[in-house]
């Protein structure tokens, strides 16, 4: 098993490692402890599932209506396309999920979070399809109750995330200014469509390196037109060089 790939900051550090590769099925433990004023998750093509343990703190999802809490033990799911938001308060927290870059026929579109009891859970495609389908999911996804172009912009930055300029290019064709855009998305999200973009660009990286794929090619699939400024934005976001993950995938 790989060593845990770390990213720390002054008061929050998180931590993953990967347990297995099976067919592009990727098996990824995570922990995260600290505080931090809010987590956002965003995904492009991948998606993932996982157990979720709350150890200390609490940990929660804030959407355009209220802000749910999913308990001390839940299956987080989030398909493609999605964007979470938790604020994560002092939260000691563990993960043990599974994902890949492409979604299967059968699994729910929206982001959902189950409550699990001991002995429910186990990080295999089957178990995550017979967990969906019970009745108790509770949607968790940040696009409940904003504004429905607010929600267009975001799927038309998702369309557009890895080509140059993506944020220009979606306010010119809603026929907003940049600025607005950037307002009204930060307000909506609690990011900007800048760092939304690129956490999609990263979150894609991340997935594409555990299964393989050369770093000089994920760098240019992903809209990098400079290896270095890759190299450079990668280890910002996850604290760790691309070479690291392409190593603990294939480890």
């Amino acid at each position: 098993m790989t060593r845990w790939l770390t990213r720390k900051r002054r008061t929050f550090e998180m931590s993953r490692r990967v347990v297995g590769v099976d067919g592009g099925l990727v098996r990824i433990e995570q922990r995260f402890s600290g505080t931090e004023e809010g987590v956002v998750l965003a995904t492009a093509g991948s998606w993932f599932a996982s157990l979720v343990e709350v150890h200390r703190g609490e940990l929660s999802f804030r959407t355009g209506l209220d802000v749910r809490n999913a308990g001390r033990r839940f299956l987080l799911y989030c398909p493609p396309r999605s964007i979470i938001r938790m604020p994560a308060g002092a939260a000691a927290v563990t993960t043990d999920g599974v994902g890949s870059l492409r979604l299967p026929e059968g699994l729910p579109r929206e982001p959902l979070a189950l409550p699990l009891s001991d002995g429910d859970w186990s990080p295999t495609m089957e178990r995550v399809a017979a967990l969906l389908a019970r009745r108790g999911a509770v949607r968790i996804d940040a696009d409940q109750g904003c504004d429905p172009r607010v929600i267009a912009a975001r799927q038309l930055l998702v369309d557009k995330a890895f080509a140059a300029l993506p944020v220009g290019g979606v306010a010119r064709q809603l026929g907003w200014h940049s600025s607005v855009l950037s307002r009204r998305f930060s307000q909506a999200y609690g990011i900007t469509p800048r760092n939304y973009c690129q956490r999609l660009r990263i979150h894609t990286s991340v997935m594409r390196l555990f299964t393989g794929v050369a770093i000089t090619r994920v760098a240019f699939d992903v809209g990098f037109g400079d290896l270095s400024q890759f190299y450079r934005q990668f280890r910002r976001v996850t604290g760790e060089t691309p070479g690291r993950y392409r190593e603990a995938g294939s480890g």
